[in-house]
This record gives C-alpha cells, sequence and structure tokens, in this order.
C-alpha cells in the first residue's frame, strides 16, 4: 500500500536511519506522488544527500508538473553543485515549465555566480518563468540586482507582482519599504495580503502607516 510505503519512509527519516537511504532512493521510481515526495524530503531536505540528486534528473522530465517541481526543489536543496551546468542549460528550453523550475532552483542553491543568466529572464514573455527568476534574484540577489526587479511592480499578472516585492525586500531590506508600499493599494486581493506579509517579515516598521488603511479591506 502506497500509504504504508509512504509512511515507513517518513518514519526512517525521524528515526535518522541514514543506512537505509538507497532503500528509500529506489522509492524514487514509485508511481504514486506521496510516496515520491516523502523520499524527497527525507534525502534531500532532511539528510542532505547530494549523491542522490542524479536520481532526481530524470522526475524533471516527469509528465506531471507537480513531480517535476519536486524534483527541481530537491535539487536546488541539495545545492548540488555538480547539476549547475544541466540547470543553466534548461533556462534556455523552450519549455516554460524548465526554464522558471531551472531559475527557481538556481536561486535556491544560494549562489550568485550565474545571476547574469538568470537577470535576462525577468522579461520572458511567460509569467511563471519572470516568477522564477524574480523568487531566484531574491534569494540570491543584492540591493544592485533589486533594481532590475522594479518594473515587475507593475506586471500584469498578480503573482509576479507580489513575488517581485518579496524580492525586492530580500535583496535591500526595510529600507526599501518605500518602493513595494503601492502595490497595498493593488486591485488583487493576493497581491495586498502578500505584500502585507513582505513588509512585516523584513521588519519594515515605517510601513505602519501604510497598513492601517488594510483594517478596512
Amino acid at each position: 500500500e502506497a500509504a504504508v510505503r509512504c509512511q515507513a519512509v517518513k518514519t526512517l527519516g525521524e528515526l535518522e536511519a541514514r543506512q537505509h537511504a538507497d532503500k528509500i532512493a529506489a522509492l524514487l521510481t514509485d508511481r504514486n506522488y506521496e510516496v515520491l515526495e516523502a523520499a524527497v524530503r527525507v534525502l534531500a531536505d532532511r539528510w542532505g544527500m547530494k549523491r542522490y540528486a542524479k536520481d532526481l534528473l530524470p522526475l524533471m522530465k516527469h509528465e506531471e508538473t507537480r513531480v517535476r517541481f519536486l524534483a527541481f526543489q530537491g535539487v536546488g536543496s541539495l545545492r548540488a553543485e555538480d547539476q549547475i551546468d544541466h540547470l543553466l542549460g534548461l533556462l534556455g528550453s523552450p519549455d516554460k515549465n524548465m526554464r522558471a523550475d531551472a531559475a527557481s532552483t538556481l536561486g535556491r542553491m544560494r549562489t550568485r555566480a550565474h545571476l547574469d543568466r538568470i537577470l535576462p529572464l525577468l522579461r520572458d514573455e511567460e509569467w511563471d518563468v519572470r516568477w522564477g527568476a524574480a523568487f531566484a534574484i531574491g534569494q540570491i540577489g543584492s540591493a544592485e540586482e533589486a533594481g532590475a526587479l522594479m518594473e515587475l511592480l507593475a506586471d500584469p499578472m498578480a503573482e509576479v507582482r507580489w513575488r517581485a516585492a518579496w524580492s525586492i525586500l530580500s535583496c535591500s531590506g526595510p529600507e526599501a519599504a518605500e518602493k513595494v508600499v503601492g502595490l497595498l493599494q493593488d486591485p488583487e486581493l493576493t497581491v495586498r495580503m502578500s505584500v502585507a506579509n513582505a513588509l512585516t517579515r523584513f521588519g519594515c516598521t515605517p510601513a505602519y502607516n501604510v497598513l492601517l488603511p488594510l483594517l478596512n479591506d
């Protein structure tokens, strides 16, 4: 039963039973998503076993979007440097999901060495690629790169607008609050909520006054 396999993986992870990592890795070919997810979370997120990064590569081409995303997340969590060239190649893929996931994964790996390859994707025609690039820059960028995110505050897609706001604050800190507070008046609820959360998360105390009108939202 898939539920039993899934629970066994989680329990072995909690028990730190690393001697059985190969057996858990064998489940990366399991047909059940919950089992796959449990195996990736234990091997990558919990145990950080980089030697299994290569086993995630086939899943990046899986027919299910959620499985592909899970594989990219796992590689990012492992910060598997030996997969960077592969990810850089995917930035130019004709598949928008590949470009988006590769960009966000490079961000999770927290290396600034390839920022120049990610920045152009902020102007990609596909909104989810712009989102992935903005996320990546928020993870590894600095105040210098924050400027490149400014035009995304007016992006036609709400998801990109709030992600840009988060990344600007992540790159520049509380002093960038004045650059994003205008989105508290955004017509989309998700944008207003996300930006209010970001201002709090990054300790933007000068933004208290502009948050007060949201009490009557």
